[in-house]
């Protein structure tokens, strides 16, 4: 009879623990990459949240130095202009659909784009802080797909 209540026990437990973790994840967790919470810091700032880049370089664009700072682990750029970060360019996010609904990969609310172009371009302009946020340079395979393109968020 005791081995009965074990069972009994065991069984409880083991169905709680089951149901706690069968629970859906918070919506955070679909947030890949916090674009809000990177746009205009510091370097040292971008640092302390995303850690060490791997590569840190300058580039002259109109007699404008610019840093940037690239992180392999996302496959990101981030360019700051004037000591603070303002364009952040994700370079093969193929882990994410080309769609407008994306956007909550980013920490974004999903809206209307500005422009669309299905499989080629999806563009928001004013939105959320961000002068610009544009899904771009899209490749192709031989039968259609999407087999790479790019994200650029401009402040």
């Amino acid at each position: 009879m005791r081995s009965f209540f074990n069972i009994v026990g065991l069984l409880f437990v083991s169905f709680v623990m089951l149901v706690s973790c069968v629970e859906k994840a918070p919506k955070e967790d679909l947030i890949v990459l916090d674009i809000p919470h990177l746009i205009q810091h510091s370097p040292t700032e971008v640092v302390e949240i995303l850690g060490e880049p791997d590569t840190t370089y300058t580039l002259q664009i109109l007699s404008r130095k610019i840093l940037v700072q690239r992180y392999k682990k996302f496959d990101l750029e981030i360019q700051y202009l004037k000591g603070k970060s303002n364009d952040i360019i994700i370079n093969d996010p193929l882990h994410i659909p080309f769609s407008p609904e994306s956007l909550k990969y980013f920490g974004l609310k999903e809206a209307t784009p500005t422009s669309f172009q299905e499989n080629k371009a999806i563009k928001w302009k004013n939105y959320n802080g961000l002068k610009t946020i544009h899904f771009y340079k899209v490749q192709k395979d031989s039968t259609g797909n999407i087999v790479s393109y790019k994200i650029f968020f401009r402040a």
